[in-house]
């Protein structure tokens, strides 16, 4: 299924995907994560030291007014542990975390998107098989959440179909 880009919705599909984060929020709250806020501007280091010069063309990078490279926030995942290891968190840290994510889209047109994303992390878990399966588990949920049959769910690691199958989309 195709979504277009949260800032191409209309108003009333705008707030029907409203409702449906708010729901995956809740469920996500009910299992014990808290959220963390993050800013939409990062720095662009943050990116660019993890992912490689090779995102460049899929985000939006500046300069702020004193030359700090900045960028837009393409995802969720890497200002979240960012920000857990900058504050010092202890661990393990069970958060979650919502909202805009900007990229470019589109292989040589690059046309601008908005996107909404829900981030979950069980970060610092002695128990990672368990701990990868809880995460699954509550995301499958929160599919249930859109109303929607059309869904993939892509799994690296091989040793967690198993436990994957029986436990998520036997319950």
């Amino acid at each position: 299924m195709e979504i277009p880009a949260y800032d191409q919705l209309t108003s009333e599909a705008r707030a029907r995907l409203d409702n449906v984060n708010s729901a995956i929020v809740q469920k996500f709250y009910a299992r014990g994560y808290s959220e963390l806020h993050l800013p939409i501007l990062q720095p662009a280091r943050l990116y660019l030291d993890t992912a490689g010069e090779e995102v460049r063309d899929q985000m939006y990078f500046f300069d702020d007014p004193v030359g700090t490279p900045l960028c837009m926030r393409a995802d969720l995942t890497l200002p979240l542990c960012a920000k857990v290891l900058a504050e010092r968190r202890s661990f393990p840290a069970r958060l979650y975390s919502h909202g805009p994510v900007f990229r470019f889209e589109g292989v040589g047109a690059r046309v601008p998107s908005q996107s909404l994303q829900c981030s979950l992390e069980n970060l610092g878990s002695s128990d990672s098989i368990g701990t990868e399966i809880e995460v699954l588990t509550i995301a499958r949920s929160a599919i249930d959440c859109g109303n929607t049959t059309e869904i993939t769910i892509e799994l690296g690691e091989l040793s967690l179909l198993g436990a994957f199958v029986e436990d998520v989309l036997f319950v």
